[in-house]
């Protein structure tokens, strides 16, 4: 004769039982299926339309740039073309990334690489 499941106070003790016991030697027939549905809310569907990366930004400054939650300036990817900035840097080729400018020159922000590389002639 198979055993009975015995009665759990907690999902620690019942992820134990599960995990050591031989589930064999139990009665299973009177289990059911059971499926949750959780409806996410109204908010949380108008949170998951938005990118991700735009979820961590807060509103623009007064000076038009983003910052992320901890408060810092968002940064230029570093695989940005010289060509696609607002006005390119002379000193660098035209298809010269924004990464390799950045380890050229030493600096991280763009006006600080613009600076440096005005100073390199």
């Amino acid at each position: 004769m198979k055993r009975t499941i015995p009665t759990f106070k907690t999902d620690k003790e019942a992820e134990d039982f599960v995990d050591t016991a031989d589930l064999s030697n139990y009665d299973l027939s009177r289990g059911e299926v059971v499926r949750f549905a959780i409806r996410p809310s109204e908010e949380q569907r108008a949170v998951a339309s938005i990118p991700k990366r735009m979820r961590a930004m807060k509103e623009a400054g007064l000076d038009g740039r983003h910052r992320d939650i901890g408060g810092e300036i968002q940064r230029k990817r570093s695989d940005t073309l010289n060509k696609n900035l607002s006005k390119p840097i002379p000193q660098f080729s035209p298809n010269t990334t924004l990464g390799e400018m950045r380890k050229k020159t030493g600096k991280e922000s763009e006006t600080a690489v613009r600076r440096a590389a005005a100073k390199m002639k």
